[in-house]
């Protein structure tokens, strides 16, 4: 599980011709223009819209920089399977987008990832190697980074 935060680099994002964030925008805006909160309040618009790909590449831009509000909501997303490929549920994603809040101390994290627990604990599944993967390695290491 690697729970490294990645360095934000200040390149430009193709965002095509959508505007971003607020709905009367006349066009889309330069990443360098655009604060962490405003990546994730275009995100949760985009969500809103039904625009899941533009959401996960917006809150991706904020995991870059380490903001922990970004990182729990694509956690979510990604426990939820709205993040993962066709609807599929990444558990380990979500774990380590979870432990990856902590490790930058946003503190919201920790109840996010204790839900979580309590979900996979929940699902028993026999013979599945990769659940039983998550839940006695995933799991443990998210854990310990959340200080739980």
């Amino acid at each position: 599980l690697a729970l490294a935060v990645h360095v934000y680099r200040d390149e430009t994002m193709d965002l095509g011709d959508r505007p971003i964030g607020d709905e009367e925008a006349t066009g889309p805006v330069a990443p360098s223009d655009m604060t962490a909160e405003d990546f994730l309040a275009a995100a949760q618009a985009a969500l809103e819209r039904g625009d899941r790909e533009m959401a996960i590449r917006l809150l991706r831009t904020n995991e870059q920089s380490g903001h922990g509000p970004s990182l729990v909501a694509l956690a979510e997303l990604y426990a939820s399977g709205v993040g993962g490929a066709a609807g599929v549920r990444d558990f380990d994603e979500a774990l380590r987008l979870y432990a990856g809040a902590c490790v930058v101390g946003y503190a919201p994290a920790a109840a996010g990832l204790a839900a979580l627990r309590t979900a996979l604990l929940a699902q028993d599944q026999p013979g599945d190697e990769r659940a039983a993967e998550t839940v006695n390695v995933h799991l443990p290491e998210a854990m310990d980074a959340c200080g739980l």
